[in-house]
């Protein structure tokens, strides 16, 4: 491969770590708010004639935590714990059938990955010029994003979306998902069609998009991820999701260019004047080898779990409950199929 080749793959799977930096806290912001819209901290016991009540320490701790993570203490150690009590919670979601929020999914789903990025010398704060590391979990955050919005508008490959394009039109009509706003736009079912199949097109192209080499001012990767910022702002504004518009508008932030954190930089400086720049020490982000091998296996799951479960499915359901199942335990489970036909709901 020549160095060329080498250097447009390595700008395609490189995410800035003052991204980085900024995402793990807004992430942790976004589980203390889930947490605290739906408190958990005291469950009702019940054996026969018997009503008591049980304090949960599970939310509280991860609440702990994730607190630690949003101040910045010990960041490392404190996004590991909050994902572990994160995977904790949602296996025993999954093995009690219970619903799981798809909000907290994505949220604990990206602390995984963010827990595996190598911890940068630079604190946030990078040498303008200097390239923007890449590791296999930055690697992963890139393949996994892509995989979420990718086989959501592949799932979409159906009348209702592409050739009716009657889906937000019917998915707005639905009082269990609808905003007022979306019972509103119900009233311009051509503007709905249209946006029913520019749907489907952001979501595959878009999401595919990401594999493409950055410009030097990353004005294309603007454009992508604005796009699926619009997205999800429509998203909050019409349909019933709690925070999951939220929590994905976080994790865009992870695909804005370098250009972007150093103008921001450059906004907080004539902000405040009065701080001054912290001396910058180039260096490589430190790295665990441990670390490195988790997300190499990961990303290796995710991709096959993903295309396991959509194309094989039909044809081989024990291979794909099997790694189903693995990915319910450790808080990887893959399957993005959205709103996918919106009359069966």
């Amino acid at each position: 491969m020549s160095f060329k080749s080498r250097t447009a793959l390595r700008s395609a799977f490189s995410i800035d770590e003052r991204a980085v930096y900024t995402v793990r806290r807004l992430l942790a912001f976004a589980v203390i708010v889930q947490l605290l819209r739906s408190p958990r901290f005291v469950s009702i016991l019940q054996s026969d004639s018997l009503v008591g009540f049980g304090l949960d320490l599970l939310p509280i701790l991860t609440l702990i935590s994730a607190s630690a993570l949003f101040c910045g203490v010990r960041p490392m150690s404190a996004i590991t714990v909050t994902w572990v009590f994160c995977a904790i919670s949602k296996a025993r979601a999954f093995s009690s059938g219970a619903r799981i929020d798809l909000a907290e999914y994505t949220a604990h789903l990206y602390l995984f990955w963010l827990m595996l990025v190598p911890n940068s010398p630079l604190q946030g704060r990078r040498a303008k010029g200097v390239p923007a590391p890449v590791s296999p979990a930055t690697v992963g955050l890139v393949i996994q994003t892509v995989i979420i919005y990718f086989f959501a508008g592949v799932s979409k490959n159906h009348e209702e979306w592409l050739v009716e394009a009657s889906a937000l039109h019917t998915l707005f009509s639905k009082p269990r998902f609808a905003t007022g706003i979306a019972s509103e736009l119900t009233a311009f079912p051509d503007v709905l069609s249209f946006l029913s199949k520019a749907t489907v097109f952001l979501e595959v192209f878009g999401a595919l998009s990401l594999f493409l080499p950055l410009t030097s001012r990353g004005t294309f990767r603007y454009l992508v991820v604005g796009s699926f910022g619009i997205l999800h702002l429509g998203m909050a504004c019409t349909l019933k999701l709690g925070t999951f518009p939220l929590v994905s508008c976080i994790v865009w932030l992870l695909f804005l260019p370098a250009h972007f954190w150093e103008a921001c930089e450059r906004i907080v400086r004539r902000a405040f004047r009065s701080v001054q720049p912290q001396e910058i020490i180039e260096g490589s982000p430190s790295t665990n080898s441990f670390r490195s091998l988790v997300a190499r296996v990961a990303v290796f799951y995710v991709v096959a779990s993903s295309f396991i479960s959509f194309f094989y499915f039909s044809n081989y359901p024990r291979i794909a409950v099997i790694f189903q199942n693995m990915g319910k335990m450790l808080g990887l489970y893959q399957q993005w199929f959205m709103f996918s036909v919106p009359s069966s709901l």
